[in-house]
This record gives C-alpha cells, sequence and structure tokens, in this order.
C-alpha cells in the first residue's frame, strides 16, 4: 500500500511569514542602537574603508610575500652595514669557515619567513613547524660555535650588554625587521607561531649585520652583543602577543 503525499508537505522550506518570524527572533535582546553601531562600524572597516598598502601586501600571493619578506629582511641587513660600516679587517675575512657559516645564516633566514609568512592553506606537520621555528631561534647561538668561524680579536673587557653599540644595533635591526613582516602575514592578529619566526628572522638579519660590521670575536660580546639581542626581541613578541590578542579580538 502505497502512502500519498500531502501537497502541503511537499516543499521543506518555511513559507515567508514563518521566515520573518525566525530573522525577527533572531534579533531580540540586541538594542537598536547597538546595531546600527555594529553595522556602521563593520561598513566602516570593510566596504567604506579605502585599501591600504598593508591590505595588498597581504592579498599578495604566499610566494610573493616570502620573496618581499626575504628581500625586505636582507635588505635591512645590507642598510645596516651600509650605515655601520664595514670592520676594517674586511680584506681577510674570506675564509670558508666565515663564508660558510654566514651563508648558512641568509639560508636560515629563507626558512624563517617562509615559517612566518605560511598562508592559512599551507598544511604542515606540527614537529616539522616546531622543529624549523626551534632551529630559526637558536641559529645565531649555533653559528656562534662554529669553531673558527668568526675571525677577529677579543674584546679588551667584558661589558654588560647594554652598554655595547653592538646590542642596540641588533634590538633596533631586529625590531624594526619583526614589526615589517608582521604587517605582511594575513592573520590580524598574527599567530604566536609567525610572531616568533618573524623574530627569528629579524635576529638573523641582526646577527648578519653585526659579523660584517664588528671585529671582535670573545665569546661574552658575541653571546651578550650578537644573540641576546634577537633573544630579548622574542621574548618581546611572546609577551605582546599574549597581552594584545584577547584585546584585539574583541575589537
Amino acid at each position: 500500500m502505497t502512502r500519498k503525499s500531502n501537497p502541503q508537505n511537499s516543499d521543506p522550506s518555511p513559507s515567508l511569514p514563518e521566515m520573518e518570524v525566525d530573522r525577527k527572533g533572531y534579533g531580540q535582546g540586541l538594542p537598536p542602537k547597538t546595531a546600527e553601531a555594529l553595522f556602521d562600524r563593520i561598513a566602516h572597516e570593510t566596504v567604506d574603508r579605502s585599501p591600504t598598502l598593508s591590505d595588498g601586501l597581504r592579498e599578495a600571493s604566499t610566494r610573493k610575500r616570502v620573496a618581499g619578506g626575504a628581500i625586505l629582511s636582507l635588505g635591512i641587513a645590507a642598510l645596516g652595514i651600509w650605515g655601520s660600516g664595514l670592520r676594517s679587517d674586511v680584506a681577510e675575512l674570506g675564509q670558508v669557515p666565515y663564508v660558510s657559516a654566514l651563508s648558512t645564516a641568509i639560508l636560515l633566514v629563507l626558512l624563517s619567513v617562509g615559517l612566518s609568512l605560511r598562508g592559512p592553506h599551507r598544511s604542515s606537520k606540527p614537529s616539522r613547524v616546531r622543529f624549523g621555528l626551534g632551529l630559526a631561534l637558536m641559529a645565531p647561538l649555533l653559528l656562534l660555535v662554529i669553531p673558527e668561524a668568526w675571525p677577529g680579536h677579543p674584546l679588551a673587557e667584558a661589558l654588560p650588554p647594554w652598554t655595547q653599540g653592538c646590542f642596540w644595533m641588533g634590538v633596533c635591526i631586529a625590531t624594526t625587521v619583526t614589526t615589517l613582516l608582521t604587517r605582511l602575514d594575513r592573520y590580524d592578529p598574527p599567530l604566536l607561531s609567525h610572531s616568533l619566526a618573524a623574530s627569528a628572522t629579524a635576529a638573523l638579519a641582526a646577527f648578519i649585520t653585526q659579523q660584517f660590521h664588528c671585529p671582535f670575536n670573545d665569546t661574552w660580546h658575541l653571546v651578550t652583543a650578537h644573540a641576546l639581542d634577537g633573544a630579548l626581541v622574542a621574548v618581546v613578541v611572546v609577551i605582546l602577543h599574549r597581552w594584545t590578542a584577547p584585546r584585539r579580538r574583541l575589537r
């Protein structure tokens, strides 16, 4: 025995009056002034707002953003070398360990830029991301232990890092590179892993500048003035991310 379908129930979609009632129900509890202010803010931040340079950079493909970030990071390092001047013994730096160590630092810049500007569609194993991020963050210290990689002469006395020009030069370069790389990130606010990768890139850019500028090669100076600055910027990035992320989500 076949069951006859009811013509009134053949259309599963609700009628127009029912949809109108549901729409009104969803709006209950929201004051009119609050709703109007909400829609005005959304329109101001989307439709009415003119695209900024940062918007255009974020809309570029991941490859273009990574390439731009690498050029930007190494370009700032080159500007730092040009502004501070080359070390006095630059003619004696054609040694294989020195060139190899700096080449490794440049390759690690490319790695850390790729980690900091990964798009949402890029899926990688978390273990690989953590390994690459840890390698990039530890890179300055790891490069410093390469035997006989850094020719030069020791500093006359062990000075606190905040009294050394190399330290503050590194802080300025690292802060600049970190800030600019976060402007290329598609996440707003950037993920913590992206921000840390950006700070690792910045630390490596500062490290490259310092190694081309500074002739001192004693362990105390290299660790406190050429590596500690990048670590300090990474710590500040973590603090700012923890402090500002909840506030920025509520905007």
